[in-house]
Formats: C-alpha cells, sequence, structure tokens
C-alpha cells in the first residue's frame, strides 16, 4: 500500500497579549466664580472614558477623555467641587501581529496627586494606565493519521473548543432621565459611575441577540441645600443584535458588556430647574463564540519497514466547564478613621482580583476599593478610602488537573454596617468562564526517508514483560506491531496485564 498522510486544521483560541502604555495628566485648574474658596482638599477624582480603540498597520490607538473632578471643604465648612476634562490620545506599537486580530483596550487612572496652589486654584499631576488586549485564532496544521508502507501510528481521541469568532460591539445609548420628586435637585456633580449588566443572550443563524440594563448612579450636591449630598439611580435597557458569522443555536456563546464611557450634565433648559438630566453611555459587547468539537490526533508514529522523518508539537486544548454571568453579595469588615462621625456617601470605586481553580473549585480573591465621604466629630465634611477584600467560590462537578479562570466583576451597591465592628455588605456582578486545559503532544508532520536494514530476521523473540508495559512501546521498541503482539500472545488492553514472558512476532 502507497505511504498516505492525512492533515487536519485545528482552530483554537489563543491566549490574548498585553501590551502596557500611559499617558501623564498635567492640569491647573483655576475655581470658577461660583464655587467657594478651598479650605480643605479631600479628593481629586479622576475617571476614564475610552471612546475608539484602533489598530492601524502595528500601531494601536486609544481615544477618550479623562474628567476630573476635584472635591474640597470651601471657607464655609460645606462640601464643593469643580470639574475640568482632559483629552487622551494613547499609542503602542504592537510587533508579530498575528492574522485577523481584535484589539481591545481598558484605561484607568494609575496615581492621582493634587495640591492647592492659592484658595482658587489646583494642579493636579497624575499618569493613565492603558493596557492593550489583543485577541486573535490559533491556527495548527496537524497529521491526523498516516497510512502505509508499515507505518504505525499511536492515534488518541481529544476533545476541545474550536473558536468560531470573537468580536467587539460598541454601541451608544442616550436618555433624559428627570430626577424624582423627594430628591433635591442636582447643582454639582460628584461622581458619575455606570454597570451594564446582562441579562439574556440567544444565538440563532450568523447573529447573536443580547437584552440587558446599564444601571447609573449620580452622586450630586444639593442644588437649594449647599454642602448637602443626595444620589439619583437611573436605567437604560440594552437590546443588540451582534453580527457573528458562522454560529448558530448550539454555538457556546460567552458575552462579556461593559461601560466603556459616561457622560451626564444638566439639561441646558432654565424651566427644569436641575430636576433633568442628559445621560449618555457607550457601552461595548466582547464575545467569543466556540463550538465543541472532537478528532483523533497522532502522539506517536514508526514504520516497520522504513525509516521515518516526524516532527511534533504541543497543543495546548480547552474545555469550558463551567460559565456563570450572576449576582453575589458580599460582605467584608473595614476599619473607619478614628473622627468618623457620620456617614455622608460610601461606594465601591474599583475592584481588582484574580481567579484561580483547582480540582473542583474555582476561587475568585478580590480586593474592592471604598470612597467614603463622611462628617469628623466637629461636623466638618471629610473623606478617605478603604480596601475591603472578599473572596468568591464555585464549585465544579468534577475534578481536572489543570484549571484556567476568565472573569470580568463590577460593583452594584455598597450598604455600611455600622457597630462595634463596622463592615460592608456589597452586591457584585462576576462573569466566569472556567475551562479545562490539556496539553497533548501531537504530529505535525511525518516522512519516508529509506527502507529499515533488519538485523534480526527471526521469527519469534522471546521478552520479559513488567506489570502494565504499554503494548505501543514494546512494538515500537522490536519494530514490529501492536496487533501482531496481542494475537500472539491472547492480549486484550493496551498494556500488559502481569509480569512475565511474553512473544514478539516478527512484523510480516
Amino acid at each position: 500500500m502507497e505511504f498516505q498522510l492525512k492533515k487536519q486544521m485545528l482552530v483554537c483560541d489563543e491566549p490574548f497579549r498585553e501590551i502596557s502604555s500611559q499617558q501623564s495628566l498635567e492640569k491647573e485648574i483655576t475655581l470658577p466664580d461660583y464655587c467657594g474658596d478651598i479650605k480643605k482638599i479631600l479628593k481629586c477624582a479622576v475617571s476614564v472614558g475610552i471612546t475608539n480603540v484602533s489598530l492601524s498597520g502595528e500601531r494601536a490607538t486609544l481615544t477618550g477623555r479623562a474628567d476630573i473632578r476635584f472635591i474640597y471643604v470651601n471657607d464655609k465648612d460645606k462640601l464643593d467641587c469643580c470639574e475640568s476634562q482632559e483629552s487622551l490620545n494613547v499609542t503602542a506599537l504592537i510587533k508579530d501581529l498575528p492574522e485577523n486580530p481584535l484589539l481591545c483596550a481598558e484605561a484607568k487612572p494609575d496615581y492621582v496627586n493634587c495640591r492647592a496652589t492659592s484658595q482658587r486654584k489646583i494642579t493636579v499631576e497624575g499618569s493613565i494606565a492603558v493596557i492593550f488586549r489583543l485577541y486573535s485564532q490559533g491556527r495548527q496544521e496537524l497529521a491526523q493519521t498516516a497510512e502505509g508502507k508499515g507505518v504505525q501510528c499511536l492515534e488518541r481521541s481529544v476533545s476541545y473548543q474550536e473558536l468560531i469568532c470573537r468580536k467587539e460591539k460598541m454601541f451608544e445609548l442616550g436618555e433624559t432621565a428627570r430626577v424624582p420628586q423627594d430628591k433635591a435637585a442636582v447643582g454639582k456633580i460628584l461622581n458619575v459611575s455606570a454597570r451594564a449588566v446582562l441579562e439574556s443572550k440567544k444565538a440563532v443563524s450568523d447573529k447573536l441577540l443580547i437584552k440587558g440594563e446599564v444601571y447609573t448612579e449620580v452622586l450630586y450636591l444639593s442644588e437649594s441645600r449647599e454642602g448637602t449630598l443626595e444620589s439619583f439611580s437611573h436605567s437604560m435597557p440594552v437590546s443588540q443584535i451582534i453580527d457573528v458569522p458562522g454560529i448558530d443555536e448550539k454555538s457556546l456563546c460567552s458575552v462579556v458588556l461593559q461601560v466603556k464611557h459616561i457622560a451626564v450634565q444638566r439639561k441646558a433648559d432654565s424651566s427644569s430647574q436641575g430636576s433633568l438630566l442628559e445621560i449618555g453611555v457607550g457601552c461595548s459587547a466582547l464575545v467569543k463564540c466556540s463550538r465543541i468539537k472532537s478528532t483523533e490526533v497522532t502522539e506517536d508514529c514508526y514504520s516497520v519497514s522504513h525509516d521515518l522523518e516526524s516532527s511534533y508539537t504541543v497543543c495546548e486544548l480547552s474545555l469550558p466547564v463551567y460559565s456563570a454571568d450572576e449576582q453575589k453579595t458580599v460582605t467584608a469588615d473595614i476599619d473607619m478613621p478614628s473622627d468618623f462621625s457620620e456617614l455622608l456617601d460610601i461606594r465601591c470605586s474599583d475592584i481588582t482580583g484574580k481567579m484561580k481553580g483547582r480540582d473542583n473549585k474555582a476561587q475568585a480573591v478580590c480586593s474592592a476599593l471604598l470612597s467614603i465621604f463622611y462628617k469628623d466629630r466637629s461636623g466638618v465634611p471629610a473623606y478617605c478610602e478603604r480596601n475591603a477584600d472578599f473572596t468568591l467560590d464555585c464549585r465544579l462537578r468534577e475534578s481536572y488537573e489543570n484549571l484556567r479562570c476568565d472573569f470580568h466583576i463590577q460593583p452594584a451597591d455598597v450598604e455600611y454596617k455600622p457597630g462595634n465592628k463596622p463592615g460592608i455588605k456589597m452586591r457584585v456582578g462576576i462573569v466566569y468562564d472556567v475551562y479545562a486545559c490539556e496539553s497533548v503532544r501531537a504530529m505535525k508532520d511525518v516522512k519516508l526517508s529509506g527502507e529499515k536494514k533488519n538485523a534480526d530476521d527471526a521469527a519469534l523473540t522471546l521478552y520479559f514483560a513488567q506489570k502494565d508495559e504499554k503494548i505501543w512501546d514494546i512494538a515500537k521498541k522490536y519494530n514490529t506491531t501492536s496487533q501482531a503482539i496481542k494475537k500472539e500472545n491472547a492480549l486484550q488492553g493496551d498494556a500488559t496485564e502481569k509480569q512475565g514472558m511474553i512473544l514478539i512476532p516478527c512484523a510480516m
């Protein structure tokens, strides 16, 4: 039989590459006339919004805006603030680009320092950290099997996640919101935050339908009661159709819904008197769609009649074993300042964490940064930041040797629990995907390099085998076939059943 080599293409999800960059932030702010003089600086808050991420050649570019809000105690011992903006344009060079890459990015303040140079001026210095993430589709051509010329292949069945498509869709939402009648009219805005929650997803032919909600929270100073804090919440529905070529109802789809930028301002209408707000939110849906496939790969190969030139590679294959998009409630203890008297506002400004898995358990270890406004014992507004540490666990149905965990977490709301040991109760939204990973040795190519010269023409060879010794290894060593050894010795499995002599027949 003539030599034949059958090949196949494995399409997998490549691990993303991260490229870091930054933009310095230097700003001198002069207080407008409607702001009081600076008595004590409480916080300089910088929020970063991304409007566009692009890739041109090997150059990645992020554009957006940094909103700077300077919060302080004025000369009347009241909370006061002013705001300013700075445009962002951050680039990074990315070498060795893969075919059809997907570029995503996130940006947040690395550090921010501010100081008052006078009662009417503030100098802000800082840095915005940007992380570009490059996703790509990994394609590996492998030898599936080879036949003819006495070639023997050790094949193995593997299942893996074949990537269909990964893409990101950006979209804008906007509404005019009315402040409820039981809330004071909006004066100055101190903080704006938003979170996107995925409620449902449905894959149909070449399209993915997603629905969700974007929740916006505004912390502001009352227009009528100077220095008084108020908060206002508003929600907007999300409904998007995303074109994803190649998917159908059986596809596995993961969606991470994120807020990329947000802008809130009082409606420019004197009749509304601070009761209407214009809310604009930029969102993204990061989509990954795949299917589970099974195939045969060749782990080892030899010929009983010819010498071979073979090349091998190691394939990193993964299978999804757990996926969830959930709302969780966590608790944590915090230490309040010694001069704490009355809470004015508490919220989570950032959550960082890592997720790892082992055996049948995956765990996210997180730290939440809390921003706290309060009154000290003399009744003057003050500010502090505290870290709240917590863990989130999920149990898997089975145990696995090697797990990889991807997750995205965002805060929902924070409730302060006073007492001898103060603490918080916080709701968080978490999206996690857990994969069982396996490194598989697979043959890439094989060629005949000439006929073998047989030194031993014996019809049978005696061999003392150990218990559980692999038949394949014995056959390869003695240049025969596994089937011949099994038939000669009436063996059923792929390994010897006990220690003892076996007969090794010559390959015909």
